[in-house]
């Protein structure tokens, strides 16, 4: 199993053969939209030279770890997900010995995370997820919040028990909370709660600086 930094290195090195321009296309970058192809997010882009290129880097990427029997971190879902569809008794297998599953921070999943998730809990549906629809802060690294949704879909006699009583806050701050998240659309509604019924107001503050921010 290879590591960024490894794979990084073998696109240069690709890059290099194929006589692209690194300076041009930048290694890290073609990584990472090879990345994202391989997390089934759609590479998108009117610039037909860099798609030419992604193509290109790409299938001799995947040749080359075929070649030196190399997994990266994406294959390891991937390859995973792509032999449980190819030998059905693999899958039952796994489906047999992961009997109950439980996921937490289920809004930060991604498609082929929750396509995996899926094909396993398929056969037995004991299935216990945690999420919360106004907490997923991590699209930019692929997550859909809309995971969520497909769940609901696809596993029809799901039970929601809805967590709203909050113990760490006071009210005043959860009504700042309640205010902001209600205008998150497609979510499942909630009002947060607590029993600390401290007066005291949040102060608004825009820092300056990351350094400002720590300070």
């Amino acid at each position: 199993i290879i590591d960024s930094d490894d794979s990084i290195k073998i696109i240069r090195e690709i890059m290099k053969d194929k006589g692209y321009d690194q300076k041009e296309y930048n290694p890290k970058t073609i990584h990472s939209i090879i990345s994202n192809i391989k997390n089934l997010e759609p590479f998108v882009t009117k610039n037909i030279a860099l798609k030419s290129c992604v193509n290109t880097v790409m299938d001799e990427y995947n040749a080359r770890l075929i070649k030196e029997n190399l997994l990266d971190f994406d294959d390891l879902i991937a390859v995973t997900l792509d032999m449980l569809k190819e030998y059905p008794d693999l899958l039952e297998k796994y489906q047999n010995k992961f009997e109950y599953i439980l996921i937490d921070e289920f809004q930060d999943t991604n498609i082929i995370q929750y396509k995996l998730i899926k094909i396993l809990a398929n056969k037995r549906k004991n299935i216990f997820i945690v999420g919360d629809q106004d907490q997923s802060i991590y699209s930019f690294r692929g997550a859909k919040v809309g995971n969520i949704d497909l769940f609901l879909r696809d596993f029809k006699d799901t039970v929601q028990i809805l967590l709203e009583q909050n113990y760490r806050s006071t009210n005043p701050i959860l009504r700042i909370a309640n205010n902001v998240i209600a205008n998150n659309q497609n979510r499942i509604k909630k009002n947060l709660f607590t029993n600390n019924d401290s007066k005291e107001m949040p102060t608004y503050y825009r820092t300056q600086s990351s350094y400002d921010e720590v300070m």
